[in-house]
């Protein structure tokens, strides 16, 4: 059962394009950024601007730190977008956890780095709903193949 509930479950089919990772990230200018090896324990005083605790991507970040052992740090910031704290990660002074396509699209952020830990969370499908017992145009089905594609080639 999906999250629409059953009724959704009878009218739609998830068609999975790609699966990715979450990463910490940071400023370019952050002193974490030239770092080669780090910890994620070493990282959870540091300010941090995270996604709300009840969002779907703020579930896993928190679960990354329990996973990790580490209690999760305070968020100096709480933002639903990320647009809004990959705008405080260009200062060089606060860090976040995002899905990794958030660094490479639309396009690659130079002004972000992904940090050098692996997090212990599970892999995110993403995908599109279609609705079942209806004939894909192909636009629809180039638009899939491409977006499988991209994932394979970003080996999310």
């Amino acid at each position: 059962m999906t999250r629409f509930g059953a009724m959704a479950d009878k009218a739609l089919h998830f068609e999975p394009l790609f699966e990715e990772s979450f990463v910490v990230a940071a400023g370019a200018c952050s002193p974490w950024s030239r770092r080669r090896r780090l910890k994620l324990q070493e990282l959870v005083d540091e300010p941090w601007t995270l996604p709300l605790p009840d969002s779907v991507v703020g579930a896993m970040a928190l679960d990354a730190f329990h996973r990790s052992g580490v209690t999760p740090p305070k968020a100096t910031v709480w933002s639903t977008t990320p647009e809004m704290r990959i705008s405080l990660l260009r200062t060089g002074r606060f860090l976040s956890i995002f899905p990794d396509s958030v660094l490479r699209f639309p396009a690659p952020r130079p002004e972000l780095k992904k940090l050098p830990l692996v997090l212990p969370t599970d892999k995110v499908r993403n995908g599109i709903f279609i609705l079942k017992q209806r004939v894909l145009s192909p636009a629809t089905r180039s638009f899939m193949a491409c977006a499988q594609e991209v994932g394979k080639l970003g080996k999310m």
